[in-house]
């Protein structure tokens, strides 16, 4: 047969490809995006705007009230079941707690303050039916925004056992 030179390995690979270019190529894009990738953190950094006309010098402004109405819900274990205060009272009544609830969301649109939410700070032990309950009271005296709060005896962190 008329052939030139390899044999039998010259019909197997009729046309030698080079990768070793190819290769250069790929690791070199590799390192290019490995370099220029940033990484963002996730934990410990947070996107704050701060004002620009306070800060050294400049006299503040005394503390307005806050705009929302904040129901805190405790499991109370020696009487075995849950206290709801509103503004350090103690409300059993639903129907109540629900007329003080109104007041203070009237009261405050008086005085101009919108989208005023009602804010349900409830610890873990407390069951869920009392924290529907007063969901229904918000519900039912049409306080149009209602939240969720962490109980600031749930902001502990527990500690690992060994």
């Amino acid at each position: 047969m008329a052939g030139g030179g390899g044999g039998d390995a010259s019909n197997d690979n009729p046309l030698p490809l080079n990768v070793v270019p190819l290769i250069d190529v790929i690791f070199c894009l590799l390192l290019f995006f490995m370099c220029s990738f940033h990484f963002k953190l996730l934990e410990g950094k947070m996107e704050a705007w701060l004002p620009t006309d306070k800060g050294e010098g400049k006299p503040t402004a005394p503390p307005t009230a806050l705009g929302e109405i904040r129901i805190v819900l405790n499991w109370d274990p020696a009487q075995n079941r849950t206290v709801r205060k509103f503004s350090r009272s103690e409300y059993p009544d639903d129907a109540e707690l629900g007329q003080k609830m109104k007041e203070q969301f009237d009261a405050k649109e008086r005085n101009g303050e919108k989208d005023v939410p009602v804010i349900l700070e409830v610890t873990g032990q407390v069951p869920w039916d009392d924290v529907i309950r007063v969901m229904d009271i918000a519900r039912q005296k049409s306080l149009p925004k209602l939240e969720f709060s962490l109980a600031r005896s749930e902001f502990v962190i527990p500690e690992s056992g060994p």
